[in-house]
């Protein structure tokens, strides 16, 4: 495919030969065009690809192509529902918040709910106390205190979407 580049005897073992004013970069850039004329020339004598070269490369081709469709329609379906469900962890963590900087309820259905929940958002607040749980206060008196421990769960559900966090409140003595 390419020209046999070989060495003559004139060639071997002697410096290539300068022009008067004429400097490396000349000189190479002459021989590298010698090179080039001979390599155009090989590939003119090749002639065209063939039938079957041609149908691989149109394949190769078309399945990346359709590669490239389906997994750029795959994520944009992903990035859509992780931002319908980044909305709802956002609710859930504005409904916690809330619940936090509000006072210890025994009724946690009383906890207030956020403000602007959009229309097809449920927002729901479950809790139990965990009995185990006790708080003794330190000193003499030494009072106990039971049912100090709430386990509260918020979920908001959008369509098929769910987003649920627990986390607990303590009652303050």
């Amino acid at each position: 495919m390419f020209p046999s580049l070989k060495k003559t005897q004139d060639h071997a073992g002697q410096p290539a030969s300068k022009a008067p004013g004429q400097g490396f970069w000349a000189t190479a850039m002459a021989g590298f065009g010698a090179r080039l004329g001979d390599l155009a020339r090989s590939l003119r004598r090749q002639g065209g690809f063939s039938l079957i070269e041609s149908v691989a490369a149109v394949g190769v081709i078309g399945i990346s192509v359709v590669g490239s469709v389906v997994l750029l329609s795959a994520t944009v379906i992903t990035s859509s529902e992780t931002e319908g469900n980044l909305g709802l962890i956002e609710i859930v963590r504005a409904q916690i918040e809330t619940i936090q900087q509000s006072p210890y309820l025994e009724d946690p259905t009383e906890y207030p709910l956020v403000g602007n929940i959009p229309p097809n958002v449920v927002v729901t607040i479950s809790a139990r106390y965990l009995p185990e749980t006790t708080y003794t206060f330190p000193g003499p008196s030494g009072a106990t205190l039971g049912q100090v421990l709430q386990e509260i769960e918020v979920t908001a559900t959008q369509n098929e979407a769910v987003s649920k966090m627990t986390f607990y409140k303590v009652q303050a003595p």
